[in-house]
């Protein structure tokens, strides 16, 4: 789902899709993944620093654009699907 439509489960669920923020196409999935998921899980990872980075990335849905902190690393966006 997630390489060839840019959606979890949950995110078909949702009715929204991952796209790129620059042109709004799907991304790869291998530095779509990366980038993600992998690098802001080895963000997390540092003791105690990593701890306010996974909330501040949580949190980070609450801005005015409504993107967490691994949109922003990995240049994605959340739409709806129509």
């Amino acid at each position: 789902l997630l390489k060839n439509r840019g959606q979890t489960v949950g995110k078909l669920a949702a009715g929204t899709k991952i796209v790129s923020r620059d042109d709004g196409q799907i991304l790869p999935l291998a530095p779509l993944v990366i980038k993600r998921t992998i690098i802001m899980g080895l963000i997390c990872q540092i003791p105690i620093l990593g701890g306010l980075i996974a909330l501040a990335n949580a949190l980070a849905i609450f801005r005015g654009n409504h993107q967490c902190l691994h949109d922003d690393i990995a240049g994605t966006k959340v739409v709806q699907v129509t």
